[in-house]
């Protein structure tokens, strides 16, 4: 076709000879308007969600009734949303911030479509595609329905969402309890969340570790308890026992310590059965640390067990034995450099590297330091800080 417009541009300068030429043309695109907003929700959500929050903030201020055009026409709108909604590839994290999913359901809510709103909890939030900053718009939704139908929602949701995504599910449950309060679909959601509890860790390297594993924080400990505890403490007390029989799974100090502290400094939580439990557990494993011996090196002997036997680490593993020697120079081309180096970080050995630029090849320079003790002193303070807080 002839263009309506031609553009042309030459080489210059020293530019190679090449040239563009862009051409363009207009077209008038009609259709049915009938179909107006299904041909809008082809632009996707960043043009939708926002064209929905308006018609929804329109229609608050002027206080229409849901016959109102302006209603139908959000509603309308809102259905193409939900029917096209982009399920697949999700890949949840807990992200605070709040997703489409968190906007979508707080213009549903307020619209106060029950249906669409328990139509996309049904499709999307209840296989998990949604994030932990979306939780509180979820909860909101959930106070739209009536409450044996939120209750039912819930316990699909978490059912449906628990196993992939356990920090999320969580902190929904611990904050739709705190809103909607208990009821036996909100027993059925803690033990499903409980169920769910992983066995394994994940490992950050792959994506998939398989079924039951995840990487597990104080937070989804400390909102898993304050969730199942106010209304189904036998079941928070099984999820303690099963979180302290897998220290793998859910350290000490890095998930249980933390979050025993934040139920023991909320009142509503502090004499949960589930609390007595974890609470005493974690006081004897940091009284245990307490009283172990700390003192700094006598001399320059420090812990030699690394992971690797080759000759340059074997000499390292001598190095680091000896009471004596506080600095080791390796000559080496660069891997064998490299590898020590390498041997030294995943040991965590207490030595501090550094080049030496002189000859070639160049020489890795060794020096002991007493970073064990260091970390050590540092955990002390922390145990007595935490263990006094527990008492």
């Amino acid at each position: 076709m002839l263009p309506d417009e031609e553009h042309f541009q030459e080489h210059s300068g020293n530019e190679g000879a090449s040239f563009e030429r862009s051409c363009s043309r207009a077209a008038l695109v009609l259709w049915p308007s009938r179909r107006l907003f299904a041909v809008l929700n082809q632009a996707g959500l960043g043009a939708t969600l926002p064209l929905l929050a308006d018609m929804a903030k329109r229609w608050s201020e002027t206080g229409a009734d849901r016959q109102s055009t302006l209603w139908r026409d959000a509603r309308a709108l809102s259905e193409q949303m939900a029917r096209s909604w982009p399920t697949a590839n999700f890949y949840g994290d807990t992200e605070r911030e709040e997703s489409d999913a968190g906007r979508f359901l707080a213009t549903l809510t307020e619209l106060k479509d029950a249906h669409r709103i328990s139509e996309f909890f049904s499709q999307v939030v209840a296989i998990g595609c949604f994030e932990t900053g979306d939780n509180a718009a979820i909860v909101a939704a959930l106070l739209i329905l009536p409450l044996e139908r939120g209750g039912e929602l819930l316990s699909r949701i978490i059912g449906g969402a628990s196993v992939n995504a356990f920090g999320r599910c969580a902190d929904l449950l611990a904050r739709a309890v705190a809103a909607l309060g208990t009821s036996e679909a909100a027993r059925r959601a803690a033990r499903a969340l409980v169920a769910a509890m992983p066995t394994k860790a994940s490992d950050p390297y792959f994506a998939d570790d398989g079924p039951n594993a995840a990487e597990i924080d104080a937070r989804s400990i400390a909102d898993l308890l304050k969730g199942v505890a106010p209304i189904d403490p036998e079941t928070a007390v099984s999820a303690v026992n099963f979180a302290l029989a897998r220290p793998q799974v859910y350290p000490m100090d890095e998930t249980l310590v933390p979050a025993a502290r934040e139920l023991t400094d909320q009142a509503e939580f502090r004499d949960a059965p589930a609390a007595q439990i974890l609470r005493p557990a974690c006081s004897a494993h940091l009284r245990a640390r307490i009283v172990e011996m700390l003192e700094p090196p006598a001399d320059w002997r420090r812990p030699s067990t690394i992971g690797c036997r080759c000759a340059d680490c074997a000499e390292l593993g001598m190095f680091l034995a000896d009471p004596a020697r506080e600095v080791w120079r390796l000559r080496a081309i660069q891997s064998r450099r490299s590898h020590v180096e390498q041997t030294i970080r995943n040991a965590r050995a207490d030595v501090d590297i550094r080049s030496e630029k002189k000859g070639s090849p160049h020489i890795l320079a060794c020096t002991k330091n007493q970073d064990s003790y260091d970390r050590r002193v540092m955990q002390r303070a922390a145990d007595i800080i935490n263990a006094t807080a527990l008492a």
